[in-house]
């Protein structure tokens, strides 16, 4: 989920729940694998529901295999994870028995996450996956207009999320 969510530019309600009611969460149905033979090289997101979406269009896009690191691939960890999900209808991240995951757990999860890498769990939250994906973007030279579309903004809160370190000297 921390890959996707980074790579993604997830907002934490597209990928866990708040209610029982899962219908802006990210489907298992909007996700497909370009292949070659039996590998991925990219997965192909169809978002239909998210913040601020006016229901006119999807909004699709493409995240390309890492192959530099296969451990910190979002499309093979994607890819792994259907594998152990199986086929069913229903929210792409899920528990074993189909139910969304809860926003709740993942925060949780999150937060002992961080505490076992020795991150500040003050500092990092939910949230810090998009500022992560917004200010690599940025720091990447991809321009303000891409950025705002790959994080499905639509006015200029993207820049709040971008967050580029200065070097006090």
């Amino acid at each position: 989920m921390y890959l996707m969510a980074f790579h993604a530019f997830f907002r934490v309600g597209e990928i866990t729940s708040t209610s029982s009611s899962p219908k802006n969460i990210i489907s298992f149905t909007s996700v497909n694998f370009l292949l070659t033979g039996e590998h991925p090289f990219a997965v192909l997101l169809d978002m239909s529901h998210f913040k601020h979406h006016t229901g006119k269009s999807c909004h699709k896009f493409q995240i390309n295999c890492n192959v530099k690191n296969v451990d910190l691939c979002p499309v093979h960890a994607v890819w792994e994870y259907c594998k152990m999900r199986g086929i069913q209808n229903g929210p792409l991240f899920c528990f074993m028995d189909g139910k969304p995951i809860p926003r709740q757990y993942f925060t949780r999860q999150l937060q002992l996450s961080l505490q076992w890498a020795g991150c500040d769990t003050a500092v990092y939250k939910g949230h810090s996956f998009r500022i992560g994906a917004a200010s690599s973007a940025a720091m990447m030279g991809i321009s303000s207009d891409n950025i705002q579309l790959m994080g499905r903004w639509h006015s200029d809160a993207y820049k709040k999320y971008i967050r580029i370190p200065v070097l006090n000297i």
